[in-house]
C-alpha cells in the first residue's frame, strides 16, 4: 500500500468522501515515491517545500494582494509541518505548472485544493483528504441560458488547463478559453467575454464577500 508523505500528522484534518460528478475532496499532493524516506529527508533537511499559487482565495492568497500568504491550505500545511517538527518553505506558481514542479522536485509537496481523482491517484500520494465543496457554474446575473452543467454544451468558459474543472467543462461539451486561475476566469465572466466559468463554491463564495459583487 502507497503511503502519504505527511502520514499520520495529516489525521487531524477529515472531509467527507466524494458525492457526485459536480462535488470533490481535496489534499496534499506528494510524488508516487513518497513514504519513509522521503519523509526523513524532510525532517533532516528541517524544511517541507511547499508548492503552492498564492492567489486562489479563500485558500492560499496573499491578504490584500501583496501580505502575508494565508488561506485554508496554508494554515494546514504549516500545521502538518510544525507536527513534523520542520518548517513550510512557500514557492508560488501558476496552477497549470504546479504538478510539473512536484515532478522536477521543486517542491516536495502540493496544497492547493488539489482535488482527489483516480487519475492523479495513480501518480501522486496524496494525504487524507481535508476539504470537501462542490463545483459550481458561475454566469452574469441575467442569464439563465445556462442552469446545469449539461447547459454548457456549445456555450464558451474560462478555465485552467489542467483542472479538474476543466475536465468537467470539456466533458459537458463547451467551448474553453484557457486562463491561468479564479481572478481571469471571473473577469472575463464579467466582462461578457465567455458565458460562464466553473469553479469551486466556496472560491466563490469567499469572492462574492470579498467584493459585494452584484453581477
Amino acid at each position: 500500500m502507497k503511503r502519504s508523505l505527511i502520514t499520520a500528522a495529516a489525521l487531524t484534518v477529515i472531509a467527507v468522501s466524494l458525492a457526485g460528478c459536480a462535488a470533490g475532496q481535496t489534499g496534499t499532493a506528494g510524488k508516487a515515491t513518497a513514504g519513509d524516506d522521503s519523509l526523513t529527508a524532510v525532517q533532516d533537511s528541517g524544511t517541507l517545500t511547499v508548492g503552492t499559487e498564492g492567489t486562489y482565495r479563500p485558500f492560499t492568497f496573499h491578504e490584500g494582494g501583496a501580505g502575508k500568504l494565508t488561506g485554508y491550505d496554508v494554515e494546514v500545511i504549516e500545521a502538518v509541518a510544525a507536527r513534523l517538527g520542520v518548517d513550510a518553505k512557500f514557492e508560488e506558481t501558476q496552477w497549470d505548472a504546479i504538478f510539473q514542479g512536484l515532478k522536477a522536485g521543486r517542491f516536495d509537496v502540493v496544497a492547493n485544493q488539489v482535488s482527489i481523482t483516480p487519475e492523479r491517484v495513480d501518480e501522486y500520494e496524496f494525504s487524507t483528504p481535508y476539504t470537501y465543496s462542490a463545483g459550481v457554474i458561475v454566469v452574469k446575473k441575467g442569464n439563465s441560458s445556462i442552469t446545469s452543467f449539461e447547459g454548457l454544451a456549445g456555450k464558451s468558459t474560462a478555465q485552467s488547463l489542467s483542472s479538474n474543472w476543466y475536465t468537467l467543462a470539456e466533458e459537458n461539451g463547451a467551448k474553453i478559453q484557457a486562463v491561468e486561475g479564479w481572478a481571469q476566469s471571473v473577469a472575463l465572466v464579467e466582462q461578457g467575454r465567455v458565458d460562464a466559468t466553473v469553479n469551486d463554491n466556496l472560491t466563490f463564495l469567499d469572492y462574492q464577500k470579498q467584493t459585494g459583487h452584484p453581477a
